[in-house]
């Protein structure tokens, strides 16, 4: 007698009957951390799952300002960043762009103005960014208030703001926050200034007090 015998992917059923099914007899070879979820394109396939915590992809801490001399800042200027504070922890996913141009208080390869966000790797996922950002000294009505934005060339000569509107002061410095899903194309994130009052220049020695940071994670 002939029995047709089940088998799902890979496995097959012992001696009593028993099939023993993995997720990879479904969709592949799963990553770590991913789950079941369901496309138009291929029923379920293998996701990243719903969590809390973040997978960080750059970073930047400072305590001091840097060598650089103050430049003031103007609306429509990128805040600029000590490149070697820089920590990408995955080029593939996002890479750094040279204070160049004029949207930046001043030029230097040594600093950065924007990030490229990769598509080919970040399609479909969402981004958080968070930043604080120490500009130098500010006395009496001075402040600078900037904002997240994502654009279409490396100076975010038009931008789509993603995030709320951050202030600095003589009395507070507020974070900044954005959040973004990346889509099919490749797009550049930068911390646009968005109003500015007074001589509000770049972190330098002279003038930095408190840390200043930038964190971009994957959600």
């Amino acid at each position: 007698m002939s029995h047709n015998i089940i088998k799902i992917g890979e496995s097959n059923p012992d001696q009593v009957g028993t099939l023993a099914v993995k997720v990879r007899d479904f969709v592949g070879n799963p990553s770590n951390r991913n789950v079941l979820g369901y496309t138009t394109s291929a029923n379920y396939t293998h996701t990243l799952s719903p969590r809390i915590e973040r997978d960080t992809i750059a970073s930047l801490i400072v305590t001091s300002g840097g060598t650089v001399s103050a430049y003031a800042y103007d609306v429509s200027d990128l805040t600029v960043w000590q490149y070697n504070k820089f920590n990408i922890l995955d080029t593939n996913y996002i890479t750094s762009n040279s204070a160049t141009g004029s949207y930046v208080p001043f030029t230097s390869s040594s600093w950065v103005k924007s990030l490229t966000l990769n598509s080919t790797s970040l399609q479909g996922k969402a981004l958080r960014v968070e930043a604080c950002h120490m500009a130098g000294g500010l006395t009496g009505s001075e402040y600078i208030k900037y904002q997240w934005g994502i654009g279409t060339d490396a100076d975010l000569t038009t931008y789509t703001p993603i995030g709320n509107i951050a202030e600095q002061n003589e009395h507070y410095n507020q974070k900044a926050y954005g959040h973004y899903v990346v889509g099919t194309t490749d797009v550049y994130l930068g911390l646009k200034v968005v109003d500015v009052n007074g001589t509000v220049t770049n972190m330098n020695n002279a003038g930095i007090q408190i840390m200043s940071y930038i964190n971009v994670s994957i959600l």
